[in-house]
């Protein structure tokens, strides 16, 4: 399934599905503010010395992993 026009919604298996395209501009500044940093914390925290660290000890790291080795 894919999404063919920009600001296509779709609904699949239960899950709607958003296309926006222009995330970012739909939320009123401060909130996009609060949304960058918030992901660079985020990043910030996962990276050490420029390298993605891998800490399952961590509960953040634990928490928000999708997948790993593949």
């Amino acid at each position: 399934m894919r999404i063919d026009k920009p600001d296509e919604i779709i609904v699949a298996h239960d899950v709607t599905i958003i296309g926006e395209y222009n995330l970012a501009g739909t939320v009123p500044y401060h909130a996009s503010q609060m949304f960058a940093r918030n992901i660079t914390s985020f990043l910030l925290h996962l990276v050490k010395d420029g390298k993605l660290q891998v800490n399952l000890q961590d509960e953040i790291m634990r928490e928000t992993l999708v997948t790993r080795d593949g």
